[in-house]
């Protein structure tokens, strides 16, 4: 289960990652030099609140942070790609979207070696090849739902692959023992 929550969390964040750039200079109406700062501040944005995430828990669940984590992507995600907004709101959202992102993903690892604690190197493996096919499937499906419906179709994928593998996490997961 952890494998196909991952699965559909990638798939969601990549579709996310490879189409946001379109989104902000196609609704948003931004240079492609300005939609390139903005996904540099959402990759900023991952890198500073990931490697915070050791620090959050040890104050809260690994199972509260997976849920909390996925359905703020999921709204974020939804309301980047659903809402007509400003370029200005719709670069904030990104970036808060990279930062829930940016606590999901290391807790799904941590998650993950919970999962066989005595075979971290084979869940971390099955980690690589999970974030791999996810690029593969987001950029795809992503780029056939986006030629097919527009960025309505693409935020539904993101909304539905976000919040699919955090509940699956958050309902299947071991409750790991400590971080």
């Amino acid at each position: 289960m952890w494998i196909l929550a991952e699965l559909a969390a990638y798939t969601a964040w990549t579709a996310t990652m490879t189409f946001v750039g379109p989104l902000l200079i196609q609704q948003g109406h931004l240079s492609e030099t300005l939609a390139g700062v903005c996904l540099g501040l959402g990759a900023g944005m991952f890198f500073i609140i990931s490697s915070r995430v050791k620090n959050l828990l040890s104050r809260t669940s690994a199972k509260a942070a997976i849920i909390t984590s996925s359905a703020g992507m999921s709204i974020t995600g939804g309301a980047l790609f659903l809402l007509p907004l400003p370029a200005a709101l719709l670069a904030v959202l990104f970036c808060v979207m990279s930062a829930f992102c940016g606590v999901r993903t290391p807790v799904a690892s941590f998650i993950g070696t919970q999962v066989e604690p005595t075979r971290t190197d084979a869940m971390m493996t099955a980690r690589t090849a999970i974030t791999q096919t996810g690029y593969l499937l987001g950029a795809a499906l992503g780029g056939a739902l986006l030629t097919w419906s527009g960025f309505d179709a693409l935020g539904i994928l993101v909304m539905a692959g976000t919040i699919t593998g955090g509940l699956v996490l958050f309902l299947k997961a071991p409750v790991p023992s400590a971080a």
